[in-house]
């Protein structure tokens, strides 16, 4: 299923799609289409790379609360 839509965009933008889609041989549509799905991953990839960023540095405190007193028992061992 598609959806019509209207937009606006400055001439020398519209002018150099124009020239991109005729070198890519696609219509117009489609490479505002290609163009919007490629903005549109990029921007859940962000978003999921955001997410993982937080889990990792969570992590790296967890693992650093517990590395200092595991560090401080092993000290007092007698290798």
């Amino acid at each position: 299923m598609t959806k019509t839509t209207a937009v606006s965009i400055p001439d020398d933008l519209y002018d150099e799609a124009e020239k991109l889609a005729k070198g890519l041989g696609v219509s117009r549509s489609a490479l505002y289409a290609r163009a919007l799905a490629r903005l549109v991953h990029d921007a859940d990839t962000q978003q999921i790379t955001a997410a993982l960023n937080a889990v990792y540095v969570k992590q790296r405190r967890g693992d650093e609360l517990i590395g200092r007193p595991a560090a401080i028992v092993l000290e007092d061992e007698g290798w």
